[in-house]
């Protein structure tokens, strides 16, 4: 996955391995500030999000400016790729190359939100699309009480909606009804359902499609 906007990169090899193998701190980093988690939390709330194949040598639309796209261009004249000719530049060696790298901590070792509220929903909303996604209803039990849920949470459903390769094979089922996802590029944050409530303009719920999605990921991946 890569933070365009930080121009940082994390994780690598197989994309379903990535997604399901441990659970790390993305929740934590898409908190909308302000919440009290040591660490940065919200530190990627707003910033595009892209989850990059290996055979990606296009460039998803509407992502990227005229200035990176011609970045990406130099690079490419001065390194070696295979994918020189394609029809954009080969963003994964890019990022691979330029951007810092880094490790996403363990679900573990990460602090979690203390004192949560069964009584509050929690959404991750894409500030892009502005539509939002339930906890609850994504997690499928009306019962899950704050941001940090699997084995489909928040996490996946970011990764799965901002994959993009001109490849659809991912290894896994249904391959190419997930590749390319629909969020690539969007900007996203998680937080209250009481802020989605109280805001003039308008969101779309989107939980139960997205639901859908969980489910068809976890009947033959997971």
């Amino acid at each position: 996955m890569a933070n365009i906007d930080k121009r940082t990169a994390y994780g690598g090899g197989k994309f379903g391995e990535f997604c399901f193998d441990s659970e790390s701190e993305i929740p934590n980093l898409l908190l909308k500030p302000p919440f009290p988690i040591i660490g940065g939390p919200g530190s990627w709330a707003g910033h595009r999000l892209l989850t990059v194949g290996q055979y990606a040598h296009s460039l998803p639309p509407n992502v990227f400016t005229e200035a990176e796209k011609a970045e990406m261009y130099r690079y490419h004249e001065l390194v070696e790729s295979d994918y020189r000719d394609a029809e954009g530049p080969y963003f994964y060696d890019f990022a691979g190359d330029l951007y810092c790298r880094g490790n996403i901590p363990d679900y573990e070792q990460v602090p979690k939100l203390p004192n949560l509220s069964p009584s509050v929903v929690w959404v991750l909303r894409n500030l892009t699309k502005r539509v939002f996604v339930r906890a609850d209803v994504l997690a499928g039990d009306l019962n899950v009480v704050g941001p940090y849920f699997g084995p489909f949470g928040f996490e996946q459903l970011v990764l799965f909606n901002t994959m993009w390769s001109d490849d659809p094979s991912c290894n896994m089922h249904h391959d190419e009804e997930l590749v390319p996802g629909p969020w690539c590029g969007d900007r996203f944050d998680i937080t209250t359902s009481d802020v989605v409530e109280s805001d003039a303009r308008a969101w779309e719920d989107v939980s139960k499609e997205m639901r859908k999605k969980a489910e068809m990921v976890l009947e033959e991946n997971y």
